[in-house]
């Protein structure tokens, strides 16, 4: 695209754990005594669709990317999980002989979650990830 824009749709496929705390009894519920900690593994897509402009340096190409971003998740308490969020990020390109590389710093922000899920679940709104593209 033209003037330094692009648009990028990736696939990125994120496995997480929930930590859910279950009390033992109501009593143990009412006075924050005796608990269980579930563990359930959730297998998750992202699915980010960011607008992306780069600058023109003759050696090195900083860029900044934002946008929505969508998952998908694979258990139970998915329905409790949001879907939407929304990313922005910065990187570098640059080639290495015939390879493209590409660091960068991405930072999603995933919308609230369902609010039937306190107090046994707390969910992490911010994700920050390093990722690196390398492309031939």
């Amino acid at each position: 695209m033209p003037f330094g824009l692009a648009f990028e749709a990736d696939g990125l496929y994120r496995p997480m754990e929930a930590k859910i705390q279950q009390p033992t009894s109501l009593a143990s519920f009412l006075l924050g005594l005796g608990s269980t900690t579930l563990s359930n593994r959730i297998d998750t897509w992202e699915f980010p669709l960011l607008a992306k402009y780069r600058l023109s340096l003759p050696i090195m190409r900083p860029y900044f990317e934002a946008g929505p971003t969508f998952r998908t998740l694979s258990a139970s308490v998915a329905q409790h999980i949001s879907g939407t969020g929304f990313s922005a990020g910065i990187g570098l390109e640059t080639h290495i002989r015939r390879l493209r590389v590409a660091p960068e710093v991405r930072y999603t922000r995933w919308s609230s979650d369902a609010s039937d899920t306190a107090p046994f679940y707390i969910p992490r709104r911010n994700q920050v990830e390093l990722l690196l593209y390398l492309l031939y």
